[in-house]
């Protein structure tokens, strides 16, 4: 994950499978408008694999460089460290992990959740 977060060891893991990966994906592009950007970007390391999801699903390109046209993709936001950095730009994320106020607020999410998520490129 991308955000600079300690893993607390009571927190629960949830081990996110690649049908339930394709299921938020598939969620997150039915709120995209196609028509609103020109690429989309994957944060290194987490956005990466949901960003180009994304891509196939609404047709609109991957990008190798950020312009105001794009939208910004990451795996999870959780205290927006990693996404504060691009706050001028539309992002979504596949899961928003509150254990405390995130500096950043992504324009899309799908689930909000405490515990702790493991995804597949992760294992």
């Amino acid at each position: 994950m991308n955000d600079e977060v300690v893993q607390k060891e009571n927190v629960p893991k949830f081990y996110v499978s690649w049908e339930h990966l394709e299921y938020l994906v598939a969620k997150v592009a039915l709120q995209i408008d196609s028509k609103k950007y020109t690429g989309i970007y994957g944060l290194p390391r987490g956005g990466l694999i949901p960003a180009v999801m994304i891509s196939h699903q609404t047709g609109i390109p991957y990008a190798e460089s950020i312009t105001e046209k794009t939208l910004i993709v990451d795996d999870i936001i959780d205290s927006g460290n990693t996404l504060e950095k691009y706050k001028e730009y539309d992002k979504v994320t596949l899961i928003s992990r509150h254990m405390q106020e995130s500096k950043v607020i992504a324009t899309g999410m799908i689930e909000k959740s405490n515990i702790w998520f493991v995804f597949p490129w992760e294992k």
